[in-house]
């Protein structure tokens, strides 16, 4: 759960500022923590207010788009966490793709 953190903080602070393509590394880790431990992470996730943040990676189109888009799915899993996390501006960029 350590690395999960780590990625957290470093999602946090680097996604705003850079693509998606230098994150991967720690998109793997989020994605590992939800298919281990799905609420938990689900909450952690939340909490640390990345959320807020994947909109804009999602409109980057890059190659981590789907991991970005998988983590959403993932969270979105966890019914208590979905309601209060996702946004009209995630929804906004989600559902253009899926039509």
């Amino acid at each position: 759960m350590d690395n999960f953190c780590d990625a957290l903080k470093k999602l946090k602070l680097t996604a705003a500022d850079s693509g998606g393509d230098s994150l991967e590394g720690c998109l793997d880790c989020l994605l590992k923590a939800l298919a281990h431990n799905n609420a938990e992470a689900s909450e952690k996730i939340q909490e640390s207010g990345i959320l807020q943040q994947f909109p804009g990676l999602l409109s980057l189109q890059s190659s981590c788009t789907p991991k970005v888009a998988n983590i959403i799915a993932e969270v979105a899993k966890n019914g208590e966490v979905s309601t209060r996390a996702f946004s009209a501006a995630t929804s906004s960029v989600l559902l253009p793709p899926l039509s």
